[in-house]
């Protein structure tokens, strides 16, 4: 079946029209969630990265947004710092009393989901 962007507007708009409907509430924030991602994967592809990196990253987002989003920017920038020494651990592959966990493509991945959640919560307050 063919999609088009603008029935799923319409269809956000109904369902949103009951704000005490908790399932169309839902459905329409799923909605714009997988449009989200579709622009993500389409960027991606046109790109050359690798569509499975980017759905990571963007789990890795959700994840940091539903517990850090009301952080203020220094919360923000210390987790980023903590994210690239780890970076650098995992390239150099030990700390120094035990082998780093992740590997540097996970690391990477964790940096790209802070710094998108970031630049994400300034565009909602209004600082981009």
């Amino acid at each position: 079946m063919e999609t088009y962007p603008e029935m799923n507007e319409q269809i956000k708009d109904i369902l949103t029209w009951d704000h005490d409907n908790p399932v169309n509430l839902y459905a329409a924030k799923r909605i714009e969630e997988l449009e989200e991602q579709n622009a993500a994967l389409e960027v991606a592809v046109r790109c050359g990265v690798r569509p499975p990196t980017v759905l990571e990253v963007l789990a890795l987002k959700d994840q940091h947004k539903a517990t850090w989003r009301r952080r203020p920017e220094t919360f923000w920038l210390a987790r980023l710092v903590a994210e690239v020494g780890e970076l650098s651990l995992a390239l150099l592959g030990t700390e120094p009393t035990k082998p780093h966990l992740h590997t540097p493509d996970s690391e990477l991945k964790q940096i790209a989901a802070i710094a998108m959640n970031w630049l994400e919560m300034r565009e909602e307050k209004g600082e981009l």
